[in-house]
């Protein structure tokens, strides 16, 4: 067990003998190509970013608009919901645990159209689904209306498929050796900067009001807003959106297409699953990241339960998580871009979240909120940063394997993991209480501690980028 990141040990070297790569040393962040290089990072990777982020950042916000307002939600749709108290809240949370089912479910179908289509026409057909869904909503602004915002949310679901596991994906074809955790880091930064408005948001355009009329006038208000920023969205993607470069960004990827892997998702899929170092992060990706699926869903039950009416200040305090970890998240992308230690910034992540929890536990009931703020904000901080850290993490792990498709099961994980999560945490805080909850929190982070510390660091995409002037 190892906790200190040595020189990375690479025994995919050998199969690197024999490939014709450039021994010519390129500027790969000024733009400019070598023409014996094959090498050229294109200026329009970062509006292909930015086009990706925004729909990621939609496709977020819609994860938890609702769940945030969960109080508001079981108040209108209360004829359309069962009589039970605890089963209409379960009914409420499906509304964001159904991304978390769909996604497992629906992973290996979605690994084949990206393999078999590209980048392009997978953004193309989530946007899509996408906007569908957010015209749906529109709808079903009606108290008798809850399954058509159930019906919406599968489509939402759908989408998600195509917007998770896709920054890993993206950065490795459009960015250079030296940008692409940096780039990993923004692509989940828009996700979670969608999350961030979809708990904000909300609470500031539904009234929590016993007047159903009020409630109405502000569901209208956020649906259709939702929908004229999801078209403008889809329409700006159609116009825009590439699928590649015309020569790779890096020569990780130049040794790729020169052929030392040919795209196979069921192959490199048996190739994924019979690896432990492969196994050991994505349970730990999974126990971590499925955690904070489930706090962002539970987020305004577990803040009301101490803090009676303060739905704006749950939403307040679910920003401040996705801020500190946005802060996070770019840091850890430039950290590991410069030095390159995946595992032990995984460990150390992974403690500090873990202690970060035990604060938050035992004081968020003090009766201050201004507590609740600091100690959710620190959580935050620690644990969203290894969201882009873990998918860093497994591509060297799983080189030259897709990046996609090591993602795409690590998200898997993620959202079985956070269904799972959340819908025991909701039993144990409906049956016995949040404090209860969060100590089983506490327990599943020091599991996926230990976890990452039997990962062995095995860094095969940098081995490439060192070697690739001697091999």
């Amino acid at each position: 067990m190892r906790l200190i990141d040595e020189k990375p040990r690479c025994k995919y070297t050998e199969e690197l003998q024999g490939i014709d790569l450039p021994n010519i040393e390129t500027s790969e962040l000024n733009g400019t190509i070598s023409s014996n290089s094959g090498i050229h990072v294109c200026k329009r990777r970062w509006a292909i970013l930015c086009l990706f982020s925004l729909y990621s950042m939609h496709n977020a916000y819609q994860f938890v608009h609702m769940n945030i307002i969960s109080n508001i939600m079981i108040r209108y749709y209360n004829e359309s919901l069962p009589d039970d108290d605890n089963v209409k809240a379960m009914y409420v949370d499906w509304l964001a645990s159904l991304y978390m089912l769909i996604y497992p479910l629906f992973i290996l179908p979605g690994l084949w159209l990206l393999n078999r289509y590209g980048i392009k026409m997978n953004i193309i057909f989530g946007v899509t689904l996408n906007c569908l869904a957010s015209w749906i909503k529109c709808v079903a602004v009606q108290p008798d209306r809850f399954y058509i915002l159930l019906i919406a949310q599968i489509l939402n679901g759908l989408s998600n498929i195509f917007v998770t596991s896709f920054p890993p994906q993206i950065s490795a074809v459009w960015f250079g050796a030296d940008e692409v955790s940096f780039a990993t880091a923004l692509g989940v930064l828009a996700n979670q900067l969608g999350i961030a408005i979809g708990l904000i948001v909300p609470p500031m355009l539904v009234p929590n009001s016993d007047n159903l009329d009020d409630i109405n006038l502000g569901l209208g208000i956020m649906f259709y807003a939702g929908a004229a920023i999801a078209t403008l969205i889809f329409l700006l993607i159609l116009i825009s959106i590439e699928n590649k470069p015309e020569l790779p960004p890096s020569y990780a990827q130049l040794a790729i297409i020169k052929g030392i892997k040919t795209v196979d998702y069921r192959h490199s899929f048996k190739i994924l699953i019979q690896q432990p170092s492969f196994i050991f992060i994505s349970i730990s990706y999974g126990l971590i990241t499925g955690v904070y699926f489930a706090i962002e869903t539970l987020l305004n039950n577990i803040i009301l339960y101490y803090y009676q009416n303060e739905v704006v200040n749950a939403s307040r305090i679910g920003l401040v998580i996705i801020l500190a970890g946005i802060v996070s998240s770019i840091l850890a992308g430039l950290w590991l871009d410069k030095f390159k230690t995946y595992k032990r910034t995984s460990v150390a992540l992974y403690w500090l979240s873990t202690l970060s929890m035990v604060l938050f536990t035992f004081t968020i009931d003090q009766n201050q909120i201004w507590i609740v703020f600091i100690t959710a904000g620190i959580l935050g901080f620690f644990g969203t940063a290894f969201l882009p850290v873990g998918y860093e993490f497994a591509a060297e792990l799983t080189y030259p394997e897709p990046d996609g498709i090591s993602s795409g099961v690590l998200t898997a994980m993620a959202n079985l993991c956070g269904l799972i999560f959340t819908l025991g945490l909701r039993i144990v805080i409906s049956d016995y209480g949040v404090l209860q909850s969060n100590i089983a929190v506490i327990v599943i982070f020091v599991i996926g501690g230990i976890v990452t510390m039997c990962i062995k660091p095995d860094y095969k995409r940098q081995t490439v980028e060192e070697n690739r002037g001697t091999l």
